[in-house]
């Protein structure tokens, strides 16, 4: 059984199209592989919740655009490994431990699977997404960690196999519907966003829920370790002149977190990115021009960065950076939500201009009929 996501994207061309692939739905890696019993599979990243309670969510359009995608690819037999069916697929019956939530904070780690260079798995982003979830101490308030969600959009999708990306809406969509569930036994709602091309998306969330959904806050970033002392800390350590993709950053983060899946003999440092004064790529922040040019314009190989000065010494100083920053975001958000309870609490509603408008305007009539 090969595990499509612990692939490096090369690998990818030369998968079997005629074996099946399985989408499971929860579950782990070893509970699939002893439930299917299949030698000849391609098992894909377990979609971790919105299939049955407490977290039942409009899957269809996402496994729909995913189903698309491997049906692009060359893949033809496509079947579910769990509690019900999707997409007129074939399902194979499977029962996965169900969700504990508790209240006031969900933390939610959002990954992808995409190509990371020759010497990264695709399934990159999500280990560190969920790495940073891992290591999120100090933070004692009740905390909702949910398992890290493995699929996102890629606009170089076509440039590089493997990589997946899903329908943009659909994932929108999604993604505010969750927020929707969690907003009805959570304060905070929390994003934890672990690649770049799902950002603008997931601003999207944020802004949509926020109008829908007003007794929680639905937050995220632009990337982990990039803001305050992660940052200062990314900087601090950082020897490369360009860190944005498969780059000294997230090869460290792998090689502390998962130094087995990490292939630093295969790497291609590849720092000479196209850039101009308002147009850069570089995880400290990019310029002022958003354009989305091509990746095969400015890599060969899908890195951007020097993979090659990466350190596992350097990954356990920005993850342990990078989970304090999440507690710090949290912490914020916590305070945000008290101090806009209060407000509401003491007539900051919506229709509170109105006694104000009255006000003003029987102020000012008094004012002229005085004069």
């Amino acid at each position: 059984m090969i595990h499509y996501d612990q692939l490096f994207f090369p690998e990818v061309e030369d998968l079997p199209r005629h074996w099946p692939v399985v989408i499971p739905l929860g579950g782990t890696p070893e509970q699939h592989q002893r439930q299917l019993g299949l030698e000849e599979a391609i098992l894909m990243p377990a979609v971790p919740y919105g299939f049955a309670p407490p977290l039942e969510l409009p899957l269809e359009p996402l496994l729909t655009s995913l189903v698309h995608l491997l049906h692009q690819d060359g893949f033809h037999d496509i079947r579910i490994l769990g509690p019900r069916a999707y997409c007129g697929l074939p399902t194979l019956p499977f029962v996965p431990d169900s969700l504990a939530l508790v209240t006031e904070t969900a933390v939610v780690p959002i990954g992808h699977t995409e190509q990371h260079g020759f010497h990264l798995p695709l399934a990159t982003d999500s280990l560190i997404a969920q790495g940073l979830a891992d290591h999120l101490m100090g933070y004692a308030r009740p905390m909702s960690r949910l398992p890290v969600w493995p699929y996102g959009v890629s606009t170089h999708r076509k440039q590089y196999p493997g990589t997946l990306s899903l329908e943009p809406r659909a994932f929108e969509d999604f993604f505010v519907a969750l927020a929707g569930q969690l907003a009805a036994t959570h304060q905070v709602i929390y994003l934890l966003n672990g690649h770049g091309g799902n950002h603008s998306f997931l601003v999207n969330v944020c802004k949509f829920a926020g109008e829908l959904f007003t007794q929680a806050l639905t937050a995220t970033t632009f990337l982990h370790t990039a803001s305050g002392h992660a940052e200062a800390e990314l900087t601090r350590l950082r020897e490369s002149k360009v860190m944005g993709h498969a780059c000294e950053l997230e090869t460290s983060y792998l090689m502390f977190l998962h130094p087995q899946r990490v292939h630093l003999d295969r790497a291609v440092d590849e720092a000479d990115f196209l850039e101009s004064p308002n147009y850069r790529m570089d995880w400290n922040g990019e310029g002022a021009l958003i354009l989305n040019p091509p990746w095969s314009d400015d890599t060969r190989t899908g890195t951007y960065g020097s993979p090659s000065l990466a350190s596992a010494v350097k990954g356990q100083a920005w993850l342990e950076a990078g989970a304090a920053e999440v507690v710090t975001h949290l912490h914020e958000l916590r305070q945000q939500w008290q101090r806009r309870q209060q407000r509401r609490q003491q007539g900051w509603t919506e229709g509170a201009w109105r006694p104000l408008w009255s006000t003003r305007q029987r102020d000012q009539a008094n004012a002229h009929k005085n004069h």
